[in-house]
């Protein structure tokens, strides 16, 4: 087993667990198969161990009175499976890829021999999933890594499984407080889908259209999207189960710095504001960070550390109709064809003489008041002249800062029975 800890994006939380025990969902595959002889015999009390590649960590189980053996609780990636027992040759199948949750049958043939004759195989490719009937789809490492990802959100991932479907408001490409999760799988709505990290639950469940951590890309070791026929341990969520699991660290030290970069220097200018005259919009963009994990103690301990920035200030423009310099001061003689209302006098219910609400509050009308005055102070004075292409008279790019700064830290341990 290994417990495992994770550190959030928006505050520390350590989320600490034993495999297998605490989990919210399954994030571990099993491995299991049935040994027998070159005849067909099942070969009963053979020893198999089933060998992490990339951390060395072991498990040893024994085959039963049918030659059956599992092994469960087992981490995500590339293992090993040897088995031998005295009378035949051991056998040694390599490269056996297993991804979230995923239940591998890996059926061993033993040749009579000596156990110190080993036969080493090269596990062929994608081995078929008897043992579940889920409709799920992985995204791996290596698509995580290589596809174009236009701010690098793994949610991004998700809509290449088929039934899933974006609302039209959705931008996946957005993390944190601009992030949202509105996709809906193969027709259930949007809110409905379960969002998992490790095997915790990962959505917000006060709004149903966000979640809570968006793991840095070079963290992630893959996800399973289930879309439908899944197990009875998944959350009770009707949509789709997205499982991610983050990286953990291996034998070897591995690292990686990385820098994406966009400024307003290399875009060209927006529509409308062009049209007004006024310069594009300002963007200043700096998503950069790192990774380092590797071995505590060879074959026992590991960790994973990632760190990631986000320096934005992004131009967001706006089009507004705002009052004129007139109508700041009461004169509504000039109006906008497109709102030819005038103001009445709340005491009459008359427009103003001159469509002018007066300042001198003798009136018997009304006048001016001096809370709306100071109200109006809010409002920026026009700075575009409307046309029939463009109605309104206030063009502007509003600068909107966004910094964010997202840390994640995994350990894993392997204990002995």
């Amino acid at each position: 087993m290994r417990q495992k800890t994770l550190v959030g994006m928006v505050a520390i939380c350590w989320l600490v667990s034993c495999a297998g025990v605490l989990r919210a969902q399954r994030t571990q595959g099993t491995i299991s198969g049935t040994v027998s002889d070159s005849s067909g015999a099942v070969i009963p009390n053979a020893e198999v161990t089933i060998t992490h590649q990339q951390t060395g960590t072991k498990r040893v189980v024994t085959t039963n009175e049918s030659g059956f053996y599992t092994a469960t609780a087992l981490d995500p990636g590339t293992y090993t499976v040897t088995a031998k027992i005295a009378g035949f040759k051991t056998l040694a199948k390599a490269g056996i890829e297993l991804h979230v949750a995923d239940e591998v049958v890996v059926p061993i043939v033993l040749e009579v021999g000596t156990p110190t004759q080993t036969v080493e195989v090269t596990a062929a490719a994608t081995m078929v999933e008897t043992r579940s009937g889920e409709v799920s789809n992985v995204i791996g490492t290596r698509q995580i890594q290589e596809l174009p990802l236009n701010g690098r959100s793994f949610v991004q991932l998700t809509l290449l499984v088929p039934g899933a479907a974006a609302s039209d408001t959705e931008n996946p490409r957005f993390t944190g407080l601009l992030g949202g999760v509105d996709i809906s799988m193969s027709g259930s709505p949007a809110n409905s889908n379960a969002w998992l990290v490790d095997g915790v639950d990962n959505v917000d469940h006060g709004s149903g259209r966000t979640i809570l951590v968006y793991p840095s890309v070079d963290s992630i070791e893959e996800f399973k999207v289930e879309r439908s026929s899944y197990g009875a341990d998944s959350p009770s969520a009707s949509g789709a189960q997205v499982n991610l699991v983050t990286k953990s660290g291996t034998n070897k030290f591995h690292g990686s710095v990385y820098e994406f970069w966009r400024n307003d220097l290399l875009d060209a200018n927006n529509f409308f504001l062009n049209q007004a005259g006024k310069p594009k919009a300002e963007l200043r963009s700096n998503n950069f960070g790192y990774t380092f994990g590797g071995p505590i103690k060879k074959d026992k301990l590991f960790f994973f550390w990632s760190q990631e920035w986000r320096r934005e200030v992004r131009g967001v423009t706006r089009l507004s109709t705002v009052p004129t310099d007139e109508e700041r001061v009461g004169n509504f003689n000039v109006r906008d064809p497109a709102n030819p209302n005038v103001p009445t006098s709340p005491f009459t219910g008359l427009p103003f003489p001159n469509n002018t609400i007066p300042s001198d509050c003798s009136n018997p009308a009304g006048c001016l008041s001096t809370g709306g005055l100071s109200l109006m102070q809010l409002f920026p004075h026009p700075n575009a002249t409307p046309n029939a292409s463009s109605p309104w008279n206030w063009v502007a790019a509003v600068p909107t800062h966004l910094n964010t700064r997202q840390e994640q830290v995994r350990v894993d341990y392997n204990f002995t029975s």
